[in-house]
């Protein structure tokens, strides 16, 4: 029998009433027992290895680690926080912190070496995993991405245990929750900013006084958002929402000029205003660019005539 049964029998077990649920607990503590722990010599500081500690649990969460070994990993996260406990109620007992961080040290090693059997029989969910984190999932839609985590936690459960008859079709649940938990996390944070600032326009008037330029802004920002459906990794993403939030600021701006306007037509004045000045702006950088050709020809012909003087 392994340390994860182990830890699940004993649980259920402990709970029962029953003579031969305790005789059987006795069992579970006679024949089995958990990894082996190497001591810290005497030398060792305890504040330092604690510290060690702490950076390495954390390293292996950024591995996924202790989604894809639950069991040991919270083993080991009980032993630092018991080590980190001790060092504020009994800091002199440098030995028991040590043995304690000992302990955390023997398990975290131990799901590290089960967290490599999962990832190799998951590979396409802890990506998608990591996918759904990079999205910024984690503090968009927290329950989503924690109950996936529970689904994919449960399953590592049964790894670490030695079962693998679920994982067909766990990781098919999983692949899907993951993936959908990433896509809501990519419309969210590119779309936000441009729904957002669409509803400030229409709030402002903008049904009444710029409806050109308003269709124009949610068709933009509706087109965005399938092509997101359809391309979410795509590289061009990042252009087409600035296209979509240059077209929410520009309702803004229009809006707010066709409110000053007070006229029937006032959004279409507002915009031919605009672009008049476009054209001027234009033209202003063209003969700034002649300006520029003009000055650098004189520079050329005076570079000329003295050296032929």
């Amino acid at each position: 029998m392994n340390i994860f049964t182990h830890r699940r029998l004993s649980l259920l077990f402990s709970q029962s009433p029953f003579p031969t649920a305790l005789a059987l607990l006795a069992c579970l503590g006679a024949c089995s027992s958990g990894p082996k722990i190497e001591e810290f010599p005497d030398t060792a500081s305890a504040a330092t290895e604690v510290q060690t500690l702490v950076q390495n649990m954390q390293s292996a969460t950024e591995r996924q680690v202790d989604v894809l070994a639950p069991i040991a990993f919270n083993e080991a996260h009980n032993a630092l926080e018991s080590s980190l406990k001790m060092q504020h109620t009994d800091p002199n007992n440098s030995k028991e912190i040590l043995h304690r961080v000992a302990q955390a040290r023997a398990y975290l090693n131990l799901a590290n070496q089960s967290s490599d059997r999962s990832r190799s029989s998951m590979e396409e969910v802890v990506t998608a995993r990591q996918a759904a984190l990079s999205a910024g999932s984690k503090h968009l839609f927290p329950k989503e991405l924690s109950k996936a985590d529970s689904h994919l936690r449960s399953l590592a459960t049964e790894f670490e245990d030695g079962d693998f008859g679920n994982l067909a079709e766990g990781r098919a649940k999983l692949l899907s929750e993951y993936r959908s938990v990433e896509l809501n996390a990519i419309k969210e944070s590119t779309l936000a900013p441009i729904r957002d600032t669409i509803a400030a326009a229409i709030k402002d008037g903008a049904k009444d006084h710029a409806t050109q330029t308003l269709a124009i802004a949610e068709k933009k920002a509706n087109d965005l958002e399938a092509f997101i459906v359809s391309n979410r990794h795509d590289s061009s993403v990042k252009s087409r929402a600035d296209d979509a939030l240059a077209a929410a600021n520009h309702l803004v701006q229009i809006t707010q000029a066709s409110r000053a306007g007070k006229s029937i037509s006032s959004e279409e004045v507002a915009l031919r205003l605009e672009r008049a000045n476009d054209k001027v702006e234009a033209k202003t950088d063209q003969l700034t660019e002649l300006r520029k050709t003009t000055s650098n020809l004189k520079a050329d012909k005076s570079a000329l005539k003295s050296d032929l003087d």
